[in-house]
């Protein structure tokens, strides 16, 4: 749906596919990765993974996960707000915007307050241009 993020039948096909954090970690030990990132995807659609399905990852890895949060760029005052929130309380290591997902160039306006609070928090924003 184009308001409330992926239909049912989405959110269940991936929530089927979704690997445990025990699943996960067996796999970074079979190939000898001491640590990892795990990202939140937000786009123009909705939600796919949000920050707190990361945050609860992350704390199930025992050390060895870290977040990288992401938000809905469409809305300034929450943007801030999750962002501080991914940082300050989830322990976040940096966030993430993927402008192809949103139809729109990395230098686009609707990123400058990331950016500028991404600076001010004194954290990595990845740009993921394609």
């Amino acid at each position: 749906t184009s308001k409330g993020g992926p239909s049912k039948e989405v959110q269940d096909k991936l929530k089927k596919m979704a690997l445990k954090v025990s699943t996960t970690l067996s796999v970074l030990d079979a190939g000898g990765i001491e640590y990892a990132l795990t990202s939140a995807w937000y786009s123009k659609e909705g939600v796919l993974i949000s920050n707190e399905q990361v945050h609860e990852f992350v704390k199930q890895s025992k050390g060895r996960l870290f977040g990288i949060g992401s938000v809905d760029t469409n809305k300034p005052n929450l943007m801030l707000n999750e962002t501080k929130k991914c940082i300050l309380e989830y322990g976040f290591k940096a966030m993430r915007i993927l402008p192809w997902l949103w139809n729109m160039p990395p230098t686009h306006r609707n990123f400058y307050p990331l950016f500028a609070i991404c600076e001010e928090l004194g954290v990595p924003l990845c740009i993921q241009v394609g």
